[in-house]
């Protein structure tokens, strides 16, 4: 692990990008999960920030799961998950192949196309009727989430676009895209330790984090009662389209601010 900041900036900028997969398992604040990878992937090695979360990520699900369990849409998870796997292979190859270098480029594209579309989202005021996407259309999607999970931990919007048509009750939605990720992010672990993406120094490095991972979920319900989300999204959607350009133009602002 390489890193052109001093320790104390790192340390500070993990622990936010951290915390914020608490905030996010916690359901508060829409678009604060994609700035996580791209977050880290400014002060780190992509490969590094994106072997460095997983763990984490499944710690948050193993919370997650437990608040949520018994109400996933099963006839969904059997189109996805398979579908998924395949994804995952893909984006192993991907992983493997790619530098660095421009694996920061398609990070940053990723989040800034997934910017806009929840923009889209929190704009749209038509209501649409119940839609029951045909079954290769739940494959395409499991693919497409599968292999964008793998390459940044942002594949969140592409379910939510395949499941919100279906009109769920939100305890459902909440539940399916829970356990949707939860075993993609298991599936993710065996390529990602034979492409060396999870390391000995990524997991050494990851378990002093561990514990804002509850602290953040916690802060996440408490700001749920107190603070409006719309804000609290529009501020993350802020936050990831700067960190997203900057991925692009490999150009950041924690270097600008240090000069």
């Amino acid at each position: 692990m390489t890193t052109e900041f001093p320790v104390v900036i790192n340390l500070a900028i993990t622990f936010f990008a951290v915390f914020l997969i608490g905030i996010s398992k916690a359901g508060f604040g829409g678009g604060v999960g994609l700035l996580t990878t791209p977050l880290l992937s400014l002060i780190y090695p992509a490969k590094f920030a994106v072997g460095f979360l997983l763990p984490l990520l499944i710690v948050a699900d193993v919370f997650t799961l437990y608040h949520h369990r018994g109400h996933w849409d099963i006839a969904n998870l059997k189109r996805l998950i398979p579908a998924s796997i395949v994804g995952i292979l893909a984006g192993s190859f991907f992983m493997h192949s790619i530098s660095d270098f421009y694996l920061k480029k398609f990070i940053g594209v990723v989040v800034l196309i997934f910017v806009m579309v929840h923009l889209f989202r929190l704009i749209q005021s038509v209501e649409d009727n119940q839609v029951k996407p045909r079954g290769w259309v739940g494959g395409l999607v499991g693919v497409a989430a599968g292999f964008v999970s793998t390459a940044a931990h942002s594949a969140g919007a592409i379910i939510a676009m395949y499941l919100l048509p279906q009109k769920l009750s939100k305890r459902v939605f909440v539940s399916t895209m829970v356990l949707f990720f939860a075993l993609v992010n298991l599936f993710k672990v065996i390529p990602y330790i034979s492409i060396q993406l999870i390391t000995i120094e990524s997991l050494k490095a990851g378990i002093w984090f561990i514990p804002l991972i509850p602290l953040g979920t916690l802060t996440g319900a408490w700001l749920n009662k107190r603070i409006s989300q719309a804000a609290f999204t529009r501020i993350i959607l802020i936050l990831v389209l700067i960190t997203g350009i900057q991925l692009l133009l490999d150009k950041n602002i924690f270097t600008l601010l240090l000069r």
